[in-house]
């Protein structure tokens, strides 16, 4: 695990011909699969530090580079860098820079000066599972929705409408999901809560809040813009998602409501998805 998660760093770096350590960490951990939200570094760290974003978890900076010894995502940031600890392996080192450091006795105060730690999921031993009545669904690659009252970006495809809570749902506020029309007794899915699962451990909360097309059984592939980004996609709000990768959804069948408030709907859909998932 260790020398995978050292490998994957390492080629990454010789691929990222750029001295920015927040475009460098996001390449990283989108080639392992780990989110980190899309922004600028202060709101990346804004984010973290609030210890409630997707796996990331505050520690100690010895708990943090253990954590990368082992194979799991960690990093130190402050308001203007962030820096992806690598693992202490003699047999597969990383190449040191500024945006990427193993820590040990002979690190310097100055490389880690003003630094706060967080790891991926540190102190728990196993990813949550659904439970509680349930549909499952997945995709290998998923896509935008802009539906709703916020922004169209330019999508020809755009309506200003969704089919659950018109008039309220914005793609860029809230955290919505959309349900293929082809699945049995859609309808009364709107308004259900559901968990997106970014591989192990990577999840966020949303709402059912619109219906989309047609898909094969099993799938459902289309999330709200900020859905997409708060799971560590980057995405130009309309057509493209990248990287690529595998998402399953759960979505719970005795938490639909006619209405959530607007103002709160994010929080008040993780509250009541955690007694799921």
């Amino acid at each position: 695990m260790t020398k995978q998660y050292n490998n994957v760093i390492e080629n990454t770096l010789k691929h990222e011909q750029t001295e920015d350590s927040l475009v460098i960490a996001r390449a990283i951990f989108d080639n392992m699969g780990v989110a980190l939200l899309h922004g600028n570094i202060n709101t990346v760290y804004e984010t973290i530090k609030t210890d409630n974003y997707m796996g990331w978890k505050s520690c100690t900076m010895q708990e943090a580079q253990e954590a990368a010894n082992n194979g799991t995502a960690a990093i130190g940031i402050s308001e203007d860098r962030i820096v992806v600890l690598s693992a202490n392996d003699e047999e597969q080192p990383v190449t040191q820079t500024a945006s990427v450091m193993a820590l040990d006795e002979n690190t310097s105060a100055f490389a880690v000066d003003g630094l706060q730690y967080y790891s991926y999921g540190y102190g728990t031993t196993t990813a949550p599972s659904p439970h509680g009545n349930y549909l499952t669904f997945s995709c290998t690659h998923p896509a935008v929705c802009n539906d709703g009252i916020g922004n169209s970006y330019s999508d020809p495809y755009h309506q200003s409408q969704t089919s659950y809570m018109n008039g309220i749902l914005n793609a860029d506020i809230h955290r919505y999901i959309v349900i293929p029309k082809s699945v049995s007794g859609y309808a009364n899915l709107r308004g259900c809560v559901g968990a997106v699962v970014r591989r192990a451990g990577s999840y966020l909360f949303g709402v059912v809040g619109e219906v989309g097309p047609s898909r094969d059984p099993g799938v459902l592939d289309e999330f709200s813009v900020k859905m997409i980004k708060d799971l560590g996609f980057n995405t130009n709000g309309a057509t493209y998602v990248s990287p690529a990768d595998v998402v399953t959804t759960y979505i719970f069948t005795d938490t639909k409501r006619s209405s959530w408030s607007s103002s709160t709907l994010n929080s008040d859909v993780e509250n009541v998805g955690r007694n799921y998932y």
